[in-house]
């Protein structure tokens, strides 16, 4: 399947590239007219209704006026094109009911749509409740490994994704259609004590095929990860007879080479995907364990790297505190080999953001982290937050919206995809996006702070309110969310609330580290200027990361 360009007079629309060029050279316009003009052309020749154009730009059931930005939309499309509102040349306005398109165009072909492979959850087939950790973690790895090694016309369908399709009873034409994919991996594992058989096979989608069948037999603590390398090699090699050769020594990178050091990193991403509090605390301590094992093995360097970076954000620690392991996490990474591999860059990335507040560097690393593994939704995702905070939220929301396309059902890929918006005042979109998180996930209490901070910036309290409400149970007692909250009472006519509010955090630093931002965005929305600066200023001596939002 081809990814089209359209070309209609001196302008060619590249959808693929999501650039409009004329002559050759590319033409500056907003996300959202863009979208619109790739709506029309597509549709070209017949009536696009307002409506259409409103659920395909901001989504359904937007509770905000939008038909002043699709006005702004329309002027800056025809801006770019130099059409005229009275006899366009392209497009043309029918009163009342929408837009169409009406030029000539002639489609051809760019750059050929990768082809996506699908790692199916690796299906276990006996009780032992140790036996789903370890098919969750060779899911994952599978994944991980595939799309590292395969070359840049595959793409590897994001872990989130394809997760939910654990346990599933769908066809797999089915699934195959649903996630766009023409390979499918699907293996089955069962553990009898210490000894393991995991059966895998690769599918042709389309034509409900095996092209591959294979069975290992072996011992858990022995022979796991030779269980590993052979099979995301063979499956490798099946799907691109070329990938193998001077790629395939990063099979053996990944993975080290103690079995007990590999088991607890299993484990170690097992609980970190779970993105709780306690499971986050789990998580580093199975890296730890893995590392005793195995100090030179750097995945789960990696893997302690983001949980300490991320601390900060997820769970108010420190960030003064979190500084030091993070940076040795990451060092001790590239010591072993790791540089090499996208998880070690995204590891880098994240304490150069968070931590150290190197803007630049951070999205170098996440850059590298996109090549080495260009299906790696994280990377995709971490370099339209970078972009977003540094005030580039245009170029930003491509990378946010590469990370949803590769990942589609990841709850947080949409949730930061508003934050990049939110950052660009692009509120409406900001909404949607936060909604479209928090339909794949209801417990993702990210997704309703997005939509809590969107709604106070349209003017819409109660909708505010209510998000903060319902994400309340699941944020873990997060800062945030309380701050928030405060702020809202304060600039709603509650000051009483709101001092309230702020006395409770205070409060919190007799038990726990809580940033002293919290305090500060409170104040800001009682208006006590002073009061606000004490805070920010303390926020700086403390190197607090909520300083990234303002």
């Amino acid at each position: 399947m081809l990814a089209p360009v359209f070309r209609f007079g001196p302008f060619e629309l590249d959808a693929a590239a999501y650039q409009l060029r004329r002559d050759g050279v590319a033409v500056k316009l907003e996300h959202r007219p863009l979208e619109l003009l790739i709506c029309l052309i597509e549709r070209r020749g017949h009536l696009v209704s307002r409506t259409e154009i409103i659920e395909r730009l901001w989504g359904r059931d937007v509770f905000v006026d939008v038909e002043a930005g699709i006005n702004t939309a329309i002027r800056k499309a025809r801006k770019a094109l130099g059409d005229e509102t009275n006899g366009p040349a392209y497009l043309e306005t029918v009163v009342g009911k929408g837009y169409r398109f009406k030029g000539a165009v002639t489609v051809t072909s760019a750059t050929p749509a990768r082809s996506s492979v699908a790692v199916l959850p690796v299906a276990g087939l006996d009780a032992d409740p140790d036996t789903q950790y370890l098919a969750d973690g060779i899911t994952e790895e599978l994944i991980a490994a595939l799309g590292q090694v395969l070359p840049d016309e595959f793409r590897v369908v994001g872990r989130t994704t394809m997760m939910r399709y654990q346990r599933s009873e769908k066809p797999l034409a089915t699934i195959a259609a649903e996630i766009g994919a023409q390979f499918l991996v699907e293996s089955s594992l069962r553990c009898e004590g210490d000894s393991i058989r995991l059966v895998t096979r690769l599918i042709a989608a389309a034509e409900q095929t095996q092209l591959w069948g294979g069975t290992f037999d072996g011992e858990r603590r022995k022979s796991i990860l030779a269980c590993q390398r052979q099979l995301s090699e063979a499956i490798a090699n099946q799907v691109h007879a070329h990938v193998l050769g001077p790629r395939a020594e990063s099979f053996g990178k990944r993975q080290g080479s103690n079995p007990a050091a590999y088991d607890l990193y299993l484990r170690g991403r097992y609980r970190w995907n779970q993105l709780s509090a306690e499971t986050t605390r789990q998580a580093i301590e199975h890296f730890q364990r893995a590392t005793s094992f195995d100090g030179d093995y750097a995945l789960p360097w990696a893997g302690l790297a983001v949980c300490f970076a991320a601390a900060p954000v997820t769970g108010d620690a420190s960030a003064g505190q979190m500084l030091g392991p993070a940076r040795h996490a990451v060092e001790r990474a590239q010591r072993g080999g790791g540089a090499d591999l996208a998880e070690v860059q995204t590891a880098e990335g994240f304490v150069q953001f968070w931590l150290e507040w190197d803007f630049a560097r951070a999205e170098e690393s996440f850059r590298r982290a996109a090549a080495m593994d260009p299906s790696d939704s994280l990377a995709h995702r971490m370099i339209g937050v970078v972009l977003g905070h540094q005030g580039r939220a245009e170029e930003g929301s491509l990378s946010s919206r590469q990370a949803c396309e590769l990942d589609p059902l990841n709850a947080a890929n949409f949730a930061l995809a508003a934050q990049v918006a939110f950052f660009g005042r692009d509120f409406s979109r900001a909404m949607a996006l936060a909604r479209k998180a928090i339909a794949i996930d209801p417990a993702l209490w990210v997704g309703y702070l997005q939509l809590a901070q969107a709604a106070e910036r349209l003017d819409l309290p109660e909708e505010a309110f209510r998000a903060l409400d319902n994400g309340a149970p699941f944020c873990g007692n997060n800062s945030k969310m309380a701050a928030l909250r405060g702020f809202l009472l304060a600039r709603a006519g509650h000051p009483d609330a709101a001092r309230a509010l702020r006395q409770e955090l205070a409060d919190r630093r007799s038990q726990r580290f809580c940033p002293p931002y919290a305090e500060a965005l409170i104040s800001l929305g009682l208006g006590e200027w002073d009061r606000a600066i004490e805070h920010l200023q303390h926020s700086i001596e403390m190197r607090d990361v909520h300083l990234h939002f303002l």
